[in-house]
């Protein structure tokens, strides 16, 4: 179960810490971290059992508004089993995806920012998807994606605008259209989830991205951190292993986000 020390109100995090030198991961999977503009410090104990103290993926919390697609809870996600809370899954879990059928998670993260963090990044407030602003069904239900999350254009906004077919836009780039808008809440819990590759998975009835792992990523961390990354993904050593976590499609500027119609 995690927790947190009584005194703290630092960000949770499994897989986000800070730059600082004095932050650690200690050898019984407890995740010791400073954040904010005043360092305190949280204890959390790693959930996934496929990550260990020593392979958690650890971001700065600056990044995760330029390079984390999230998810948050109560997102439904479609499965081998069936639709699944996003917050319930797990390493090993079977996940359908549009371009490979079935694939299985190899990593889930989260994080949880308070409302301190916010009020100092309101950036990273997530984005409100109203039920069906993106056509029938699309969503299925009011939903939250983080900031920078992706999700899968393919009408014929695309078609006569773009040589692609289908194309992903970020959240924050469609605030502009009816029933977007970016969230006013108070704190937010962000999941994120990784496959052997790139992938868009079925979410409240939209396609959208899993996590993107790539070289902006990797070099965020330190050489530990990316060794424990290679642990979990060796091919990401070479650059042909990089090739896997491409965009899965073309992804849009701001400004060509607003050719995708009102």
């Amino acid at each position: 179960m995690m927790r947190s020390d009584d005194k703290s109100k630092s960000t949770s995090v499994v897989d986000v810490q800070t730059r600082a030198r004095r932050d650690t991961v200690t050898k019984d999977g407890l995740a010791e971290f400073r954040t904010g503009r005043t360092p305190r410090v949280t204890r959390r104990r790693v959930k996934d059992p496929s990550v260990n103290a020593d392979s958690a993926v650890k971001l700065s919390l600056a990044d995760i508004e330029g390079v984390l697609p999230c998810f948050t809870p109560g997102t439904v996600i479609a499965t081998g089993k069936g639709e699944r809370r996003v917050e319930t899954l797990r390493a090993g879990d079977r996940v359908i995806t549009r371009d490979r059928g079935m694939q299985v998670v190899r990593w889930v993260g989260k994080t949880t920012l308070t409302e301190e963090d916010l009020r100092a990044q309101p950036a990273m407030r997530p984005v409100h998807l109203r039920a069906g602003c993106l056509g029938p069904g699309r969503p299925a239900r009011d939903m939250l994606l983080s900031p920078n999350h992706r999700v899968l254009f393919n009408d014929l906004y695309v078609t006569h605008h773009f040589p692609q077919t289908e194309v992903m836009a970020a959240a924050r780039h469609l605030t502009w259209k009816p029933g977007i808008t970016q969230a006013k809440v108070k704190s937010v819990t962000y999941i994120h989830f990784m496959f052997a590759k790139h992938e868009l998975v079925l979410s409240d009835g939209l396609w959208s991205e899993s996590f993107q792992a790539g070289d902006y990523t990797l070099r965020g961390l330190d050489r530990r951190q990316r060794d424990a990354i290679f642990e979990i993904f060796p091919d990401l050593r070479g650059h042909d292993g990089m090739d896997g976590f491409s965009p899965v499609r073309r992804v849009l500027t701001r400004r060509e986000a607003r050719l995708l119609g009102g």
